[in-house]
């Protein structure tokens, strides 16, 4: 079964890391952008009633990720946790 609020968790993880990473890196602020265009499905209540969806949505935020270079304190930060949130996303 699918976690809500490991999924709302994750996703805040992701976007307070990208929201630091934009701090100092003027190129991420688009994926910054496109990450809180998602804000709100991955973080309501009823997220895990959209798992599909949400899993394809992470899907596209991760293909627009290999488009960014992220600094090194970052990148893997952001790598797991769109790994992790395809992962708890694929437990349903």
């Amino acid at each position: 079964m699918v976690n809500s609020e490991k999924i709302k968790n994750h996703y805040l993880a992701l976007l307070q890391v990208v929201e630091a990473e934009a701090t100092t890196n003027m190129a991420s602020h688009d994926f910054l952008t496109y990450l809180n265009k998602y804000k709100d499905q991955f973080t309501s209540a009823n997220n895990t009633m959209h798992s599909a969806e949400l899993k394809e949505s992470i899907r596209g935020v991760n293909r627009f990720a290999d488009q960014f270079v992220f600094s090194a304190p970052h990148d893997s930060k952001i790598r797991m946790l769109i790994n992790t949130l395809y992962e708890t996303l694929s437990q349903s």
